[in-house]
């Protein structure tokens, strides 16, 4: 199931990493693209801390609808802070389901992972978002209608609207004001909170 993916040169080891592994530096009007292990050594020596940077294998999970998902890893080193992320390959970037877990930069990286996988199973165990006859449809479930997604910009519309990504799957802002208006003359309540907060 691997997806393509694109590779650069890191501009301090030398070393071939996948793109989305990478970060654009500006250091004294000097820039560059470094890998995030050389990011993270980087930022580790300026707060004056050890940090062993881990690599974990992409690995695939199954959604509540039967279908596979194979999600890569990255770990950044934030200073006062270590965030594991995960995510999906679309277009050779981060894409699709993405998920984020904050621990200390003292925390074993292998438990701040398996938060990371236990709220990864979790999200990847809900439906949002049902197709039936009439298109994409909200979903009920135990909670009501509840949606959770990840607002992202819609190159399309030119950042005029956001995009949202539910269930590892791009709506346009005007596909989810149709799914809305199944619910006219409702109320709605709509909460906004950090990627690596879980709600």
């Amino acid at each position: 199931m691997s997806v393509a993916i694109r590779t650069e040169r890191c501009e301090d080891c030398g070393h071939q990493v996948p793109t989305y592994d990478t970060i654009h530096l500006t250091l004294s009007a000097k820039q560059s693209r470094i890998c995030t292990r050389c990011f993270n050594a980087l930022i580790a020596k300026r707060v004056g801390v050890d940090f062993e940077h881990p690599n974990f294998a992409p690995i695939v999970l199954e959604d509540a609808a039967g279908t596979t998902h194979e999600f890569h890893f990255r770990t950044r080193h934030g200073g006062d802070h270590v965030a594991v992320e995960a995510f999906e390959i679309a277009d050779h970037q981060a894409g699709g389901y993405e998920f984020q877990v904050l621990g200390d930069p003292s925390d074993d990286p292998i438990r701040i992972f398996q938060q990371l996988f236990e709220r990864m199973r979790r999200a990847l165990g809900r439906k949002h978002i049902e197709e039936n006859e009439h298109g994409p449809q909200i979903a009920k479930s135990a909670e009501g209608w509840v949606v959770r997604g990840q607002i992202e910009w819609d190159d399309e519309e030119q950042g005029r609207v956001p995009r949202l990504v539910i269930d590892g799957k791009g709506y346009s802002w005007e596909q989810i004001g149709r799914m809305l208006m199944s619910f006219e003359g409702f109320r709605l309540k709509m909460e906004t909170y950090d990627r690596s907060e879980e709600r």
